[in-house]
């Protein structure tokens, strides 16, 4: 079966990091450049939408839900 990739990341199951804009670099270091402690220097962190997996997934499913809607069920309990 083929997934749908995730609309966040486009299926890469990475984004570009909110805390060095994508450098790598911490702008904000009193001495010298240095890594970005998000992204450990890649500029890229884990889709928060699809958990890095790369493929799509309701927003706002919670794991237990998600695994009821792998399984095929089709009563998935409300959340309220």
């Amino acid at each position: 079966m083929v997934k749908d990739p995730c609309a966040y990341c486009g299926g890469t199951g990475a984004i570009r990091c909110n805390h060095c804009g994508g450098t790598g670099i911490n702008e904000n270091s009193s001495l010298l450049q240095d890594q970005c402690h998000g992204c450990k220097g890649t500029g890229r962190e884990r889709c928060q939408n699809c958990r890095g997996t790369g493929e799509w997934r309701p927003v706002g499913v919670a794991a237990s839900q998600e695994q009821l809607i792998q399984a095929g069920r089709k009563n998935i309990p409300k959340v309220e």
